[in-house]
């Protein structure tokens, strides 16, 4: 006979009742201990990623300090005068700086009456001999004379040359231009190259000695100097100017 309870549910009905909530509660439990090994599964995967890009970082840092030595060794290998002889190749010397102006002819044409002998050679004066350190250039009177360069008219001056201009055109080249009878520029005057800063004419004393000048008495005379050290020196304007013969 199925016994019944003081509330007069059966026996067979209670264990029926029972089995339904244990089966409810295995399965609450089940889901729980689902969820637990997934939550713990996911935080793994995260500290294996945390640990993985750490070792990533860490690794990075570690190259990066091997490069940086590796680099520190190499310019501690190379030899302190590298720089300096790298330096030399690109510095320019006041000769190459000297060189490379473009002197145009200060006038058409441009033969030479008297040459260039500096010290190596003299020309005879009707009262002696005098070493030459300019060239006088054949020219009729009233040729225009053009600066060679752009520059600044340094001086002008009157000597047995004449009168003359001398124009700076940088800190190593000069040029000076005489015999003229007039001037068109003015000391400091900046001169563009091809202006005209004067005409030849007959003021030069130096020529009425000379009998080679006599027959070209307007002839232009023309001196180019260059620094060496502390003092300008005249140079042969042959050297500097194409076109002069």
């Amino acid at each position: 006979m199925d016994k019944k309870d003081n509330n007069g549910t059966s026996l067979l009905e209670n264990i029926k009742k029972h089995k339904y909530h244990i089966a409810l509660v295995s399965g609450v439990i089940m889901i729980a201990l689902a969820v637990a090994v997934l939550v713990i599964t996911t935080k793994t995967t995260s500290n294996d990623d945390s640990i993985n890009s750490a070792k990533a970082t860490s690794a990075e840092v570690e190259s990066n300090a091997n490069n940086e030595t590796n680099d520190k060794e190499a310019n501690e290998a190379i030899p302190s005068n590298a720089v300096e002889v790298k330096n030399t190749d690109m510095a320019v010397t006041s000769n190459s700086v000297e060189t490379t102006l473009s002197l145009a002819s200060p006038i058409d044409g441009g033969k030479i009456v008297i040459p260039y002998m500096g010290d190596d050679g003299t020309i005879k004066k009707n009262n002696g001999a005098i070493s030459m350190y300019g060239v006088y250039i054949e020219a009729k009177e009233n040729t225009p004379v053009k600066a060679c360069e752009k520059g600044v008219v340094e001086a002008i001056n009157t000597t047995e040359n004449g009168l003359t201009v001398t124009i700076s055109h940088n800190d190593n080249t000069k040029t000076t231009y005489g015999n003229l009878s007039e001037v068109k520029v003015k000391e400091k005057d900046e001169v563009q190259k091809g202006e005209e800063v004067g005409v030849t004419g007959t003021t030069s004393t130096f020529i009425n000695s000379v009998s080679e000048l006599s027959k070209c008495p307007t002839s232009l005379y023309f001196e180019t100097l260059q620094k060496n050290g502390d003092t300008f020196e005249k140079v042969n304007p042959t050297t500097l100017i194409e076109g002069l013969n």
